[in-house]
């Protein structure tokens, strides 16, 4: 126990040490730390006397929804490609070390407590809503950190003990794959049905949905009884939501470690393929997953000629991906937005399209164009690079136009807003995803190869405000003369971000001249 205490010890030493080296990540993290605080304190500082709370059991069920879907998600891709707590360091040093495999399992397990919690922390800027929106005291919403902290940890938990079992049997794969599947339709069946029978009574629904019997399912459940428990002043539901976990947790330690398979080989296949990808992105390299089964339809792109190409090829690899005619996150991003529509309906489109482009902005960068940007061919095709460009984000603003017509004539349907609203709110919302997918590329032509995730995203943010906020501001001075304040801001911010987003573009038209360019 010794040399695994002395190891997470000096990795944390070594870590804060190349922290003081690099300045301008440090200024970042110090940046960020104090945005953090300030949020904090601006939100208890916050007058919330006169403020009437929203329906307190909509908070709990956004909270087992949001773990729920962090739980399935992680647990099933651990069951694909395997999970690990480990990094090749880890394996070079401690694997051939006389060391107790329980012990180093303990190492593993503790790092990965750490950083569950540390991931956890980017959950703070969600506190100032939850508190205008529930009046959910600073205890509650760290019991909520906490949850989601446990969450993580316990899907990471559950991927690798299913993968464990599973790796050298397809038989069992298949079988826990149709049980996970099974068990989350039923949840969502339940909740249709709970919805197509009381509608529009949308309190009864939640109130159903939000029953003990929802407590009780694993590990969404028991950590939603938990924030539930701390919120209320409830002791069985803390007992509940902590005693489980904890039950789960070491069942699952346990069937790991005492398993026949060998556990450590899976270990050490797991984290060389996550190794050689974070290795891959530091040298600027693309990589993506392969699939192991790859379904063949109508092969070649048939289509195009030059440059056009491009699009013709983005179009039939999004077609692949797609579910109808929305890609998977496309399809989340749609459910996600109806089901908040429809609790806050009477509060106005307002807040719907705030959380849409909230959503929004922070999915624009999984498109398939991204990637496009970065493969080596693309600065062979004999064409003008601005010429290029314009192909590959043709298929992105194509699908954007295309979600964001149905997405605002459902919201139409269920708002019962005036036309000339939905169209506004519509026009807008397509405008900023031009801004968001605009400062992608602008981002990709600043800083180029940068490799950590949190930076970009620091960066892409603060580009993001600087951008959009002349135009809102503009919209927001000329709106005062006139009547409809909201339509005039929608309107005004939304010529705005699409000449901005054209000036950025052709600013960035040599982004596909050179490949060094961007390094």
């Amino acid at each position: 126990m010794k040399a695994t205490t002395y190891l997470l010890v000096t990795t944390l030493k070594n870590k804060l040490k190349l922290l003081l080296k690099r300045p301008l990540m440090l200024i970042l993290v110090i940046l960020f730390t104090i945005f953090m605080v300030a949020m904090l304190l601006l939100s208890l500082i916050m007058p919330l006397d006169e403020v009437e709370f929203r329906n307190p059991t909509e908070m709990y069920l956004i909270i087992f929804a949001f773990l729920s879907f962090i739980f399935f998600l992680t647990a099933f891709n651990g069951l694909k490609t395997g999970a690990t707590f480990f990094t090749m360091p880890d394996v070079n040093l401690l694997f051939t070390a006389p060391i107790k495999p329980k012990t180093i399992l303990h190492y593993g397990l503790i790092k990965q407590i750490g950083t569950s919690l540390f991931v956890g922390i980017f959950l703070v800027f969600q506190y100032t809503w939850l508190r205008a929106s529930y009046g959910l005291n600073i205890l509650s919403f760290f019991i909520f950190l906490l949850s989601y902290s446990i969450n993580l940890f316990l899907s990471q938990l559950t991927g690798m003990a299913i993968y464990t079992h599973t790796s050298s049997h397809d038989k069992r794969r298949t079988i826990i794959k149709i049980i996970l599947y099974l068990f989350f339709l039923l949840i969502i069946s339940y909740a249709l049905y709970l919805f197509v029978l009381y509608y529009p009574d949308i309190n009864t629904i939640i109130g159903n949905i939000n029953s003990n019997f929802f407590f009780f399912i694993p590990v969404a459940g028991w950590l939603t009884a938990l924030c539930v428990g701390v919120i209320e002043g409830n002791l069985l539901f803390i007992l509940i939501g902590l005693l489980s976990s904890l039950i789960l947790c070491i069942t699952l330690i346990l069937l790991i470690s005492n398993l026949n398979t060998d556990y450590y080989e899976d270990v050490v296949k797991t984290t060389e393929y996550v190794h050689s990808i974070l290795s891959a992105r530091k040298e600027g390299k693309l990589v993506e997953a392969i699939p192991r089964n790859v379904k063949l339809g109508d092969v070649g792109i048939h289509k195009g000629k030059g440059a056009s190409v491009l699009y013709f090829k983005l179009m039939k690899e999004s077609k692949r991906k797609k579910i109808f005619i929305f890609d998977g996150v496309q399809m989340f991003l749609l459910f996600a937005t109806i089901i908040f529509a429809f609790i806050v309906k009477k509060e106005g489109l307002f807040p719907i399209y705030i959380f849409s482009l909230y959503l929004s902005m922070l999915t624009i960068t999984l498109g398939r164009w991204v990637k496009e940007l970065n493969h080596h061919y693309i600065y062979l095709i004999p064409e003008s690079s601005f010429r290029k460009l314009i192909f590959i984000l043709l298929e992105n603003f194509k699908q954007i136009v295309i979600f964001t017509t149905i997405q605002y004539l459902i919201l139409f349907l269920i708002t019962q807003e005036q036309i000339i609203s939905i169209l506004f709110y519509a026009i807008s919302f397509i405008s900023f995803n031009f801004i968001f997918t605009a400062i992608t590329v602008l981002t990709d032509r600043i800083f180029g190869q940068i490799s950590n995730k949190f930076l970009n995203g620091f960066l892409y943010l603060i580009l993001v405000v600087i951008v959009a906020l002349p135009g809102i501001i503009g919209g927001v001075i000329i709106s005062a003369f006139f009547n409809n304040e909201v339509l005039f801001i929608l309107g005004i911010s939304s010529l705005w971000n699409i000449f901005i987003s054209l000036i950025i573009l052709f600013a960035c038209r040599n982004i596909l001249s050179v490949a060094e360019i961007k390094n």
